[in-house]
């Protein structure tokens, strides 16, 4: 089974989210408004993507953020707090595999590759 983490009402997690049902991928929801990611998740995601990957820099929350936020958000030791206490922050859907192998965002070609 594969976890995807995400925003219910995104529209790149509903994309997303259409896709694996329709590759009849066995996967389970988190939606980051009730499941808020803990540190040892979001550690674990940092093993496999970069910070500047995970971090949705284009969205309303992260452009609301003050400039020492911003900064904060460069370095994982500090951005990890802001991730926990302002999920919207993290790029959406994140996709995890059983064996720990994650990705972030989505691409109906990058997903078919790492699916294959």
């Amino acid at each position: 089974m594969i976890h995807i983490y995400g925003i219910k009402n995104c529209n790149t997690v509903k994309k997303a989210l259409d896709w694996a049902t329709a590759q009849k991928i066995d996967f389970q929801f988190h939606d980051f408004k009730k499941e808020i990611p803990t540190q040892k998740q979001l550690k674990a995601w940092l093993k496999e993507v970069d910070l500047q990957v995970l971090v949705n820099r284009q969205g309303t929350t992260y452009k609301q953020l003050s400039d020492a936020e911003k900064l904060a958000c460069e370095k994982i030791t500090t951005a990890l707090p802001l991730l926990m206490e302002k999920p919207s922050m993290i790029k959406r859907p994140v996709w995890v595999k059983g064996d720990g192998s994650t990705r972030v965002g989505f691409s109906e070609e990058e997903m078919a590759d790492w699916f294959s």
